[in-house]
């Protein structure tokens, strides 16, 4: 039952806790769910855009609202897509503030990565009513170059995060 319910009612939510908390523990951490969207609008809450494909039956949000839960009362009825997962555990890193050295490199990285891009981006907005179209191309290049590498930091962040749950990436 969530807070505020006046009835016990079975309610679908997020599993967000590690494989290694439930090798010692009977009990799962869960983030809520909720299908009033409109209302979740805080830096903590997403909109889930696989929602269907989930085995949810309607447009859907997380909340960062944590529950615990004995193990023995949670029926899977889904899986969230790998998008949707890596968002929630974004709002998670927001709403609990815990880190641990690898998260934080990572993260780091990925966010350093994210603004040269953006920086990029604005430099090439310049320099193209300046230069050549020759050096045009050159930037072009260069902000493919750190698309990439920021994709690849996410995807690794993604598969490191499947692997502490115990999730074997490959089989996604």
């Amino acid at each position: 039952m969530f807070a505020g319910a006046h009835a016990t009612k079975r309610r679908p939510a997020v599993v967000v806790s590690s494989a290694e908390y439930h090798r010692t523990r009977p009990d799962v951490i869960v983030g809520v769910l909720t299908t009033q969207v409109a209302r979740a609008t805080g830096p903590t809450d997403y909109q889930l855009l696989d929602w269907s494909s989930a085995g949810l039956r309607a447009s859907t949000a997380f909340r960062s609202f944590l529950l615990t839960f004995p193990a023995t009362d949670v029926t899977v009825i889904g899986k969230l897509s790998p998008r949707d997962w890596l968002e929630v555990q974004s709002r998670l890193g927001t709403a609990v503030s815990v880190r641990t050295p690898d998260t934080d490199k990572a993260g780091q990285e990925l966010k350093l990565k994210e603004e040269a891009l953006n920086h990029l981006a604005e430099a090439q907005a310049r320099l193209i009513l300046t230069h050549t179209e020759k050096e045009a191309e050159t930037i072009a290049k260069e902000e493919a170059l750190l698309k990439a590498e920021a994709e690849r930091l996410k995807a690794e962040k993604l598969a490191a995060k499947l692997k502490e749950l115990g999730l074997d990436p490959d089989a996604l």
